[in-house]
């Protein structure tokens, strides 16, 4: 018998907008159908060491990702507690500086802050992932582009 964590997301909140850049290459990512009871579906998970971190569409060609906490959180996936996901999240980032991140509490209700370093996007993130295990603060919107460094 499944217990309920195993089947319920960790995250009770989500902002309107939470996607990352995927790598281009990397023996560490992941990408597959989501295998449902009755055999695979359309849904495309992304997986960094394991941990399940979000998912992609063909129809991007597989460039962005929405994060964990967009997923259906009724879905039966793999969920991994929430600990492990930041983790995988600061693993992700550590060694891709250079990727991509957007997230927008309510579209077009506030300006979004541009950030460029992995410094801050940490920091924002460890925001976002309290916002969505509890609601209780506010969720930053932001826009992450790293500046180019020669």
């Amino acid at each position: 018998m499944t217990s309920m964590l195993e089947i319920f997301s960790p995250f009770s909140c989500t902002p309107d907008v939470l996607v990352i850049e995927l790598p281009k290459d990397s023996a560490r990512l992941k990408i597959q159908a989501f295998e449902s009871e009755w055999g695979p579906t359309d849904e495309i998970l992304c997986y960094w060491d394991g941990i399940l971190f979000g998912q992609t569409t063909p129809n991007d060609n597989l460039r962005f990702a929405k994060l964990l906490p967009k997923l259906d959180r009724q879905r039966n996936y793999h969920w991994p507690s929430a600990d492990s996901y930041a983790s995988a999240m600061v693993s992700l980032l550590t060694q891709f500086p250079q990727l991509e991140v957007w997230c927008e509490r309510d579209c077009d209700q506030y300006d979004v802050a541009r950030i460029d370093t992995i410094d801050e996007l940490l920091g924002q993130l460890k925001l976002v992932q309290s916002y969505c295990l509890n609601g209780r603060i506010q969720c930053p919107s932001f826009s992450y582009r790293p500046v180019e460094r020669n």
